[in-house]
């Protein structure tokens, strides 16, 4: 007869260093980890969806507890963003597969839903252009022709063709060349084969599109009115190639501004001046106040809310945060902050007036601000006009601190207040939806 002995092995040291599991010689640390988590959120390589409804991602945590984040849409590929991480950070010995496995919650590849990565013209208009030259190489000429001419993939690879290599251990090409002042390299260094700038006959028509002006109408004037509007075109490839090199003279100034302006910015919010303080603002959409049990009339005669959203970079306050921001130990604090007006208009008065709830709000948490950096896109209603850099050239009479305004690159400004406007008008459908309110905004005349 055989007994059962059943003894509680987890008291038993041997049986736990018997399996317990080692760890590898070459396992990532936690620090390659951090970098690879924070390149997956930075704007280089995604954008923030700034619809109401699809651009959150919700997660559950625990009953009843959420943690909700503005959608990412990848720009490029997973295997480009890998390949700039190797380039910006090349002492990280870490795979792809182990690199898309840090990739954060809220990021996802681009589908055909989503809206168009950039609305910038630029940049659309070009990658049109370039993907009608590359399709015309494959469809007139042989493989051992396409061989010598090279068909490229990406736009990157033709504007490397007309710029010069970059120095060594340098992130950027030189700045003459990026202005297309360098007389060493530009557009003219592009060599074409006798097809394409054939200006024969009997040269073969090729199809391709570009944005044009278009007549849709007149004024009440009398006046010629013109829309912007995608054109098909029937040329000799001569001219479509004319049309590329004008682009990309262009494009490259283009891109590197808004990179650059971009870089700026992140630099600036992360290594903010002690007594400075950070802000990037912009109008949402304006957002119609619905009711959940709403009557016919109520539908047609809708109530608009104008939605101003900044969100507010500062140091530490011990009285308000609990913990205090000093020069040895800096830490900022990211605030975002909604205006909410029945004022549907949108000027340099209304922005004004953003200015001094901002700085009543900072006043009365007893920040000791001395210069306000101000990030916004170029519209000049808002922020470019005379009226508005009148304003900001009273600041100090006006606030008692200096202010800094900078400016986005042209369609170049979706930054995080784009997806926190969405956010919140999610949040406010989702209140009616649920009858927690009985209208979303309700105004006092």
């Amino acid at each position: 007869m055989f007994r059962k002995v059943v003894r509680n092995t987890y008291q038993v040291k041997e049986c736990w260093t018997d399996t317990e599991r080692k760890t590898r010689s070459d396992t990532i640390s936690v620090e390659h980890c951090k970098l690879a988590h924070g390149f997956w959120a930075s704007t280089d390589i995604s954008r923030v969806v700034s619809n109401k409804i699809t651009g959150i991602v919700r997660k559950w945590l625990a009953p009843k507890t959420y943690v909700s984040h503005p959608r990412h849409i990848l720009e490029k590929t997973q295997t480009e963003a890998y390949l700039e991480f190797k380039r910006k950070y090349p002492h990280v010995k870490m795979g792809q597969r182990f690199f898309e496995k840090c990739r954060l919650l809220f990021v996802f590849s681009p589908t055909q839903k989503d809206q168009v990565s950039c609305c910038c013209r630029v940049h659309i208009e070009t990658r049109i252009v370039f993907k009608a030259c590359m399709d015309f190489h494959k469809k007139f000429f042989s493989n051992q022709e396409q061989d010598s001419f090279h068909v490229l993939e990406h736009l990157s690879d033709l504007t490397e063709q007309t710029l010069c290599p970059k120095q060594e251990g340098a992130a950027y090409h030189a700045k003459k060349c990026l202005m297309r002042q360098c007389p060493n390299c530009g557009v003219h260094k592009l060599t074409l084969m006798l097809e394409e700038a054939s200006l024969s006959d009997s040269a073969p028509k090729v199809k391709w599109q570009k944005f044009e002006y278009v007549k849709v109408g007149f004024t009440e004037e009398g006046k010629k009115k013109k829309k912007v509007q995608l054109v098909d075109k029937v040329t000799l490839p001569e001219e479509m190639f004319a049309c590329i090199k004008e682009l990309l003279a262009s494009y490259v100034p283009h891109q590197f501004r808004a990179n650059w302006q971009h870089q700026q910015s992140r630099e600036l919010f992360e290594h903010l001046p002690h007594n400075h303080a950070c802000a990037a603002h912009d109008y949402s959409e304006n957002y119609n106040c619905q009711m959940e049990n709403e009557i016919q009339s109520l539908y047609y005669g809708q109530v608009q809310a104008s939605i101003h959203v900044r969100i507010l970079c500062r140091h530490a306050l011990k009285e308000i945060d609990g913990v205090e921001s000093t020069k040895e130990q800096p830490i900022v604090l990211s605030e975002h902050i909604f205006v909410i007006s029945p004022d549907l208009k949108h000027d340099n008065h209304s922005v004004h007036q953003v200015r001094v709830l901002i700085d009543g709000y900072l006043k009365k948490i007893g920040y000791p601000l001395q210069v306000m950096h101000e990030w916004t896109d170029g519209c000049a209603a808002q922020g470019k006009s005379r009226h508005c850099m009148g304003d900001v050239a009273h600041s100090s009479n006006d606030f008692g601190y200096l202010t800094i305004r900078n400016y986005f690159e042209t369609s170049h400004a979706k930054e995080p207040q784009e997806g926190a406007g969405a956010n919140l008008k999610n949040r406010a459908d989702m209140a009616v939806i649920k009858e927690q309110v009985s209208e979303h905004f309700q105004f006092t005349y």
